[in-house]
């Protein structure tokens, strides 16, 4: 079913099974490293924020499309700032 319009940002209740808009499909990116980094802004194994970490079950398949974006994007920034042994 195509998640309706505006509602990416609806706010859902935690506890809930199921919800028509909540997805089931997009495999989480966790690869078991599950640390904070010093800052503890995002995860150093897949970089999700706290709040992603937290909210992941309860996303649409767009959050989570995004999420996934964000986290490569940290992850580049990462890679780049420990190639120059920042």
């Amino acid at each position: 079913m195509e998640e309706p319009k505006g509602t990416g940002t609806l706010k859902r209740e935690r506890g809930i099974e199921k919800s028509e808009y909540i997805d089931h499909t997009i495999k989480s990116p966790c690869i078991g490293v599950c640390m904070l980094d010093k800052k503890a802004e995002y995860c150093v194994g897949c970089y999700r924020t706290v709040n992603d970490l937290r909210d992941w079950c309860i996303m649409t398949s767009n959050e989570k499309k995004d999420t996934l974006m964000k986290c490569q994007e940290i992850g580049r920034q990462e890679n780049i700032k420990e190639a120059e042994g920042l």
